[in-house]
């Protein structure tokens, strides 16, 4: 829950809080 799509998540930080990773935390 919340890093799943880490690249995405400068995009959708609401969606992913990975921080950047593919997997994230």
């Amino acid at each position: 829950v919340g890093g799943r799509w880490g690249s995405l998540a400068v995009a959708s930080p609401v969606v992913d809080l990975g921080g950047g990773d593919v997997r994230g935390v």
